[in-house]
């Protein structure tokens, strides 16, 4: 199925329902925007305007409901109006992004279930094909799984939600801009930590990004590679603080972090120049990163995958912690570390279920 945007007209839509192609994964992309007042988002039907279709008398406090997609539970005892509501800045409209696996011939069939004495909504529905290789691989391929000093094996039918998906170093990335997998890319001054947030590396012209088998151009756009953020090339600052970001997940969830990276400034020419350890949660991910070693060269983009459990605690949400910190075991030219964007992906638990905590 060929990715595209909604039209203004599918906006509308109460449901979609969409048929396979020969893929083994599908995104969904669930949509919902605000009312006009602020107070809660519009709920319209098939046919009519925003302004128009609101279904009268009906509370958006009110409105609760699940949603699956074929034996996947996406939401359960879901509030628009309360993760809206939660949202820090304020937001216009919102969406929630899952991947699923739709077999040959089979019917991807969305469901929308309100709880009892409630009413169930949607703004809209998308449904875009994906290459099966792009977040989940063959089941025989193995993801480092931190601090368990073991791997994690995704099973052919691991369903999964994009939580965070950021442009590291970079601006905001529209959904049109995105390479053929109509993804949004957030820029990170959200959710990088601290006072001292490194060197910013913004779009060069003089760059071309040289994609791979290994890291094709669906991987992520080239704005994503050409951007990045550093610590500096003052080596005894930068070693004594940490680059770092945090963001806020639900617990009880495995989660795969996808890092990516390349090396495109002038005086990164060849490996062991700049080397640093990736820590996720305050555990060692990696020791001894060298971008250069992983991809071959400058302009080539690659990416590591990490998957990490997030305990459940007391609270329903815990922040998830990424930290770069100089590694000087080889005796690089520089300390420093370098990102270029990531992506947090939560994955499904044992029942098939992505659903988080219920807002309060």
């Amino acid at each position: 199925m060929k990715s595209r945007e909604i039209s203004d007209t599918e906006k509308h839509r109460e449901e979609r329902v969409g048929r396979s192609p020969k893929k083994q994964a599908e995104y969904i992309g669930v949509a919902w925007k605000r009312g006009r007042d602020n107070d809660g988002p519009n709920v319209e039907v098939r046919g009519g305007s925003p302004e128009e279709a609101a279904y009268s008398g009906l509370n958006p406090l009110t409105s609760f409901f699940t949603v699956n997609a074929n034996t996947y539970t996406l939401l359960s005892n879901f509030s628009a109006y309360l993760t809206v509501s939660a949202m820090s800045p304020a937001v216009s409209y919102f969406f929630r992004e899952f991947i699923v696996t739709v077999w040959d011939n089979q019917v991807l069939n969305i469901i929308f279930t309100p709880a009892p004495k409630s009413f169930a909504f949607i703004n809209g529905i998308e449904v875009v094909s994906m290459p099966n290789n792009l977040y989940t691989t063959d089941i025989d391929n193995r993801y480092p799984l931190v601090n368990y000093n073991n791997f994690f094996y995704f099973h052919n039918t691991t369903s999964l939600e994009t939580v965070y998906r950021v442009n590291v170093g970079g601006r905001f990335v529209a959904n049109v801009n995105d390479t053929g997998m109509f993804r949004t890319w957030l820029d990170d001054s959200n959710y990088i930590f601290g006072g001292a947030t490194g060197v910013v590396h913004k779009w060069r012209d003089d760059v071309t990004i040289k994609y791979t088998n290994h890291t094709p151009a669906y991987t992520a756009p080239a704005e994503v590679y050409i951007t990045q953020r550093t610590m500096g090339r003052v080596p005894y600052v930068n070693l004594n603080y940490n680059l770092t970001w945090f963001f806020p997940v639900d617990s009880g969830f495995n989660y795969l972090v996808r890092l990516h990276f390349c090396e495109n400034e002038v005086d990164i020419t060849g490996e062991n120049q700049r080397v640093f350890s990736i820590f996720i949660n305050n555990m060692t991910a990696e020791t001894e990163a060298d971008v250069m070693v992983w991809s071959g060269g400058s302009d080539i983009p690659v990416y590591r995958d990490y998957v990490v459990w997030v305990p459940e605690g007391r609270q329903s949400k815990q922040d998830l912690w990424l930290a770069l910190h100089p590694s000087l075991n080889s005796k690089p030219r520089y300390a420093d570390a370098i990102l270029s964007g990531l992506e947090i992906l939560k994955l499904n638990k044992l029942d098939g279920s992505l659903a988080g905590p219920i807002l309060n």
